[in-house]
């Protein structure tokens, strides 16, 4: 469990970056103005940040016991 949160910690902030740089490229096509794609991409980078890291903890909580030796 201890991995796990240090994976979310080391690279949800990195996939939520990414996730904004993304969606704020693919949504200033879009608009005229720069305060609408950077509202969205902020709201999808937060998005993805909570996925990531719930994603992470879960995958921490359920791992040992699929790799567990034990029947």
């Amino acid at each position: 469990m201890k991995a796990a949160l240090v994976v979310a910690l080391i690279f949800a902030p990195l996939a939520a970056l990414m996730g904004f740089a993304i969606s704020y490229g693919e949504y200033a096509r879009h608009y005229a103005d720069r305060r609408m794609p950077l509202l969205m991409s902020l709201e999808t980078a937060g998005i993805v940040f909570v996925v990531f890291v719930l994603l992470s903890l879960f995958a921490g909580w359920v791992l040992p016991f699929v790799i567990s030796p034990n029947p």
